[in-house]
């Protein structure tokens, strides 16, 4: 007789209860129905795993672990075991295994061969995976373990997997795990990529399963990026410092970057006056942190980044803003061609020493203006006596005088600015001058110039073309010849030149107008022509006495009429008609010869003789030149001087 074992199943699952049927049977399978009552049976074969050892339940329905004696009941040789609601037989290590049962004398042979099953999964057991790279990827295997410690083989293909546990990186880049995981027999492999430089575990989690690595490092990656930190609000020309930080891609701190390294610094642009910011030429680190802190002067007023660069190594900080300096110029905008006399705008920027705009310099203040030069009249340009500024910039309303290249200058206190060069050009004509053309003789044609001033004495440069001039000022010569004046006179760039002959010997004045235009010379000489063109003597006083002298007088005059002063001729006079051919004072002679002084021969002590009446003639003997007959006059006898008979 022999005890035969029969289960449910001969694949039971770990942890869940198999019905057992025990049978007592003879060497040809038999029920050997006299085997009946109580028995202690003691079951063997299967293994304990951990603290879970392989259990039948007794009569009682207590559980006995293997190896211990259990009451079993037989009836009529089998005994068929109830007892919890898990059944009479639980196995906990998944393992290929004969059960065997005995009572001391009675047992089964070769056993019942049976094949524990995994249970469902329970928890995870991820390995420790060793000192990562952050960015770089890496596996870790995850086994699926049952509640009895087996690997849940059944815990196949695809499974969506949660991970946690690592950080995202200081840039708040995520760490990369696979949307699921397949599993082969409680056994999969994931690929990760962590990110956070720090010391991390992983947790693998579906459902309730879970399970985690050990701490582990994971090292920063190669250096990739600068962090460059916010200096905050700066001020232009003042120097600071900012701290540079080498990273790898996602922000972790590099520290193996040491020593003096070249960086390049971009980003803020030079001023307004282009002056360039100032970087240090090399920057020290020690463990991936700039030590100590470069120090850097930016010059334009702005809202800016800063860039440090070395090789493919790049960072740039946050947005801050660059305030301007203190008020060091004025900046004066070039107002263009402007025209004298005519008022315009300016405006008048306050910027520091870099030219940027300093927008604090408000209200109304009081600055000089210099530069322009009063206009050749005289008259002072006008300016206001403050400006008012907003935000740094005001406008100034000018009137200049002088037609000139110029510059304007702005100045307060040590605060000052020029503008660049700009034009001032006259203003329209109103009035001439007209050159003074030094003495001139009668008769002869000489050029004048004249030039057209604005109100301010400028030349009036528009004025151009060709202009009918009206002339005034010199008479008619003598002989009433009048003076010769151009039609018309061309200007160019307000200058002209007229050629003009006058004919009155005189001190004058030339006079030119058109329309409201006009302008007079200062005073001139016009002399008489140096030819003697006539002669006349001046009436003699009748009577005469015989015997007694008397002067006689002749005036030379040039082709106008006017007296030829300037002439020296030789001039004689004689006797056109009368009772005696000769004069008769010192001796006779027919004629008597002197030399013009201021354009008159004066003849003295003409005396005749005779009495009766007389005509004298005289003649330029220099000119050729006769005058006509002298008027007659008489000559009566002198006092009695003897009788005769």
């Amino acid at each position: 007789v022999s005890l035969s074992l029969f289960a449910a199943t001969t694949t039971p699952t770990a942890g869940i209860g198999d019905n057992l049927t025990v049978a007592a049977q003879d060497t040809y399978g038999n029920t050997v129905t006299s085997y009946s009552g109580s028995e202690s049976l003691i079951f063997g074969g299967a293994h304990a795993i951990g603290s879970f050892t392989p259990t039948v339940s007794s009569a009682s329905g207590n559980a006995v672990g293997f190896g211990a004696s259990a009451a079993i009941t037989f009836t009529a040789g089998v005994a068929t075991v109830s007892g919890t609601s898990n059944g009479v037989m639980t196995l906990y290590k998944a393992e290929t295994v004969n059960i065997t049962v005995t009572d001391g004398t009675l047992n089964n042979g070769g056993g019942l061969s049976v094949t524990v099953i995994g249970a469902g999964a329970a928890t995870f057991t991820v390995p420790t995976p060793g000192a990562q790279i952050a960015g770089t990827a890496f596996n870790v295997t995850i086994t699926a373990y049952d509640a009895y410690g087996n690997i849940a083989t059944g815990f196949t293909g695809p499974q969506t997997i949660a991970f946690s546990g690592p950080h995202f990186s200081p840039n708040n880049t995520a760490p990369s795990y696979p949307s699921s995981v397949s599993f082969t027999n409680g056994v999969g492999t994931a690929a990760i990529t962590l990110t956070d430089n720090q010391f991390t575990h992983v947790t693998a989690t579906e459902g309730p399963v879970t399970g985690s690595t050990a701490n582990f490092t994971v090292n920063p990656g190669a250096t990739a990026l600068f962090s460059i930190s916010n200096p905050g609000t700066q001020t232009a020309g003042t120097a600071f410092h900012v701290s540079i930080k080498a990273t790898d891609a996602y922000g972790n701190t590099t520290t193996s970057y040491g020593g003096s390294q070249a960086i390049t610094f971009s980003g803020p642009a030079n001023s307004p006056n282009n002056t360039a910011p100032t970087y240090p030429p090399s920057v020290t680190f020690s463990n991936g942190l700039s030590s100590p802190t470069p120090t850097i002067t930016l010059t334009d007023a702005q809202l800016t980044t800063l860039t440090a660069t070395q090789g493919s190594i790049t960072g740039t900080s946050t947005s801050f803003v660059v305030n301007f300096g203190p008020t060091y110029s004025f900046k004066v905008a070039n107002p263009g061609a402007q025209t004298a006399g005519t008022a315009f705008n300016v405006t008048i920027t306050a910027v520091d020493l870099y030219g940027n705009t300093t927008s604090g310099y408000t209200g109304s203040e009081s600055v000089t203006f210099s530069g322009p030069s009063n206009s050749p009249n005289n008259t002072t340009s006008t300016y206001p006596v403050s400006v008012t500024f907003t935000s740094g910039a005001g406008t100034a309303n000018i009137t200049l005088t002088d037609a000139q290249t110029t510059t304007l200058t702005v100045t307060q206190s040590t605060i000052t600015g020029t503008s660049t060069s700009f034009t001032v050009s006259a203003a329209p004509a109103s009035s001439f001058t007209v050159a003074n053309p030094v003495a001139q003789v009668a008769g002869t044609a000489f050029n004048v110039t004249i030039t057209a001033l604005d109100l301010y004495g400028n030349t009036a440069t528009s004025y151009t073309g060709a202009h009918g001039l009206a002339f005034t000022g010199p008479s008619n010569s003598p002989n009433s010849t009048a003076p010769a004046y151009p039609p018309s006179v061309t200007f160019a760039s307000g200058v002209g030149t007229s050629g003009i002959t006058l004919t009155d010997a005189q001190s004058t004045t030339l006079t030119a107008t058109q329309a409201i235009i006009t302008g007079t010379s200062a005073s001139f000489s016009v002399s008489a022509a140096p030819t003697v063109a006539s002669l006349t003597i001046s009436p003699v006083t009748s009577p005469q006495t015989a015997g007694v002298g008397f002067t006689v007088t002749a005036t030379a005059s040039d082709a106008f009429g006017n007296t030829a002063n300037n002439s020296a001729d030789s001039v004689s006079l004689g006797i056109a008609s009368g009772p005696q051919t000769t004069f008769s004072n010192n001796g006779l002679s027919a004629t008597i010869s002197t030399t013009l002084a201021l354009g008159t021969a004066t003849f003295t002590g003409v005396v005749f003789d005779k009495a009766g009446t007389y005509a004298l003639t005289a003649a330029d003997t220099t000119a050729n030149v006769t005058a006509p007959n002298s008027g007659t006059f008489s000559v009566l006898a002198s006092g009695a001087n003897n009788l005769a008979f």
